[in-house]
């Protein structure tokens, strides 16, 4: 049965991975673009490569849950590399990229060294980490969310752009007191572990807390609000829904947070975590209403089939991935409140549900949201990417989006229901749901590997001074 789960994660290797290189060396740009540098690009294909990392550390790991039915003794670091090159790898600077598209700022050659610093301090934390293990790898943590405070504390609390419209101002500010949580959780998070052999202890887990609530998954809920005008090209359905939305993800996050320090507090955080689903509610229908307009960019006869569809099928790459994005939000939301209740978290453990939830709302969610940003970033401030290579990969992804929901979530939900069984009668009924994920991954792997090739290839390359100034 192995030899079969092997030959089909080939299979899905070579299908996808080859055609779509050989897509690429077709499309080739067709010139150099005379426009002024823009300080994301750098960030933005940074991220791109990142995910990549963190797509195929999962698949190494869920290699691991198909062969060994138990973990190996190096299990732990893989998991470390994982979670880190989510946050540090791709969150950070893809969240860097969008507040410095927000903001409007140009290329320069402190932005551009900070870049190229920023990625090799992640090469030296995993170096440490492989080489010197977890305990070593704590000082270069907090220097680490030191130096992202530092590269972004500028870029935070400047003023948003003049030319920018009302709802990117209200944006900005959001981005800015998020992008501020987020790093102070960081901090937070980093110094309380200094020390070796010390325990986790609730001010750290408070501050991972908020460091997933705000940095990983904030940012992406407030960037959709005015990444929904550059994609439909009409204003804002609504301010109010974009304050609603991102000011009660801020208290219900706040009061989520709150769950370490256990007691009545805990109770408080099961209430904060239920009602999660009505801010990404008033962000979806935020987003849905102002989309109404894409009817006629639909595709004809689809519309024509089934006319309600005809509302959220956007033509253009930033708009279909940034309805994947919201929908896998607001879907990633509703699951999380609705098995927030204590007797339902308690009968799915233990299960992979809870990490196929934070995949659905980081990797859904938060690539959906970044991928379409950097669409939009690029689009007038760099070569055309090709449509053909941004088709292929979304559709790609979207498979491999529904494969791994399938592996996760699906299998959790199997798996929490047999966990009276045997542990062998569990690890049998647990291999097909792995090669879900194995093969759901290359084909995630494979979309985000073209995407980043076509970014690159596109990217403006560094101009001349009297070029950038005018």
């Amino acid at each position: 049965m192995t030899t079969i789960w092997w030959f089909l994660v080939g299979l899905v290797f070579v299908s996808f991975w080859l055609p779509a290189w050989a897509l690429l060396r077709e499309t080739k740009p067709a010139g150099v673009l005379e426009a002024p540098a823009r300080a994301f690009h750098g960030w933005l294909v940074s991220s791109v490569g990142w995910l990549m990392a963190v797509v195929s550390t999962g698949i190494l790991l869920g290699i691991g849950r198909l062969v060994l039915d138990e973990p190996p003794a190096g299990w732990s670091l893989l998991v470390q590399i994982h979670v880190r090159s989510a946050l540090g790898g791709w969150l950070f600077p893809a969240a860097a990229g969008g507040i410095l598209w927000l903001a409007g700022k140009k290329e320069s050659r402190g932005l551009r060294a900070a870049c190229w610093g920023w990625n090799a301090l992640l090469f030296v934390n995993f170096s440490a980490l492989l080489f010197a293990g977890p305990n070593v790898l704590r000082p270069f943590d907090f220097v680490s969310a030191l130096a992202a405070g530092i590269l972004l504390a500028g870029i935070l609390f400047s003023k948003a752009p003049l030319s920018a419209g009302p709802s990117r101002r209200l944006a900005f500010t959001f981005v800015r007191i998020f992008g501020g949580i987020g790093l102070a959780a960081a901090l937070l998070f980093s110094a309380s572990k200094l020390w070796p052999g010390t325990s986790p202890s609730a001010w750290s887990l408070a501050g991972e807390d908020l460091l997933w609530l705000f940095g990983a998954l904030g940012l992406p809920l407030v960037f959709a609000h005015p990444l929904m005008e550059e994609v439909t090209g009409v204003p804002l359905h609504s301010r109010r829904l974009l304050r609603m939305s991102a000011g009660g993800w801020a208290i219900l996050g706040g009061l989520y947070s709150l769950r370490a320090f256990g007691g009545r507090f805990d109770a408080l955080s099961t209430v904060a975590a239920v009602g999660f689903w009505l801010p990404a509610g008033f962000m979806a229908a935020n987003v849905w209403k102002t989309a109404e307009h894409l009817k006629e960019q639909t595709v004809e006869e689809l519309a024509a089939r089934w006319k309600s569809l005809g509302s959220w099928m956007p033509s253009t790459a930033a708009a279909r991935w940034l309805e994947a994005g919201w929908m896998c939000f607001f879907a990633g939301a509703l699951l999380w409140s609705g098995t927030s209740f204590r007797t339902v978290s308690d009968a799915l453990q233990p299960s992979s549900f809870s990490t196929g939830l934070l995949h659905v709302l980081a990797l859904g969610g938060g690539a959906g949201v970044f991928l379409s940003l950097a669409y939009v970033a690029w689009s007038g401030t760099a070569l055309p990417v090709s449509e053909r290579v941004a088709d292929i990969a979304y559709w790609h992804s979207l498979a491999g989006g529904l494969l791994l929901f399938l592996g996760f979530v699906v299998g959790g939900l199997v798996q929490a229901a047999q966990k009276t069984l045997p542990w062998d009668v569990i690890a049998a009924w647990r291999r097909p749901f792995s090669a879900a994920i194995i093969a759901g991954g290359f084909l995630v792997l494979s979309g985000v590997f073209i995407v980043w090739l076509d970014l690159l290839r596109t990217k403006p390359k560094c101009l001349s001074k009297s070029a950038q100034n005018a």
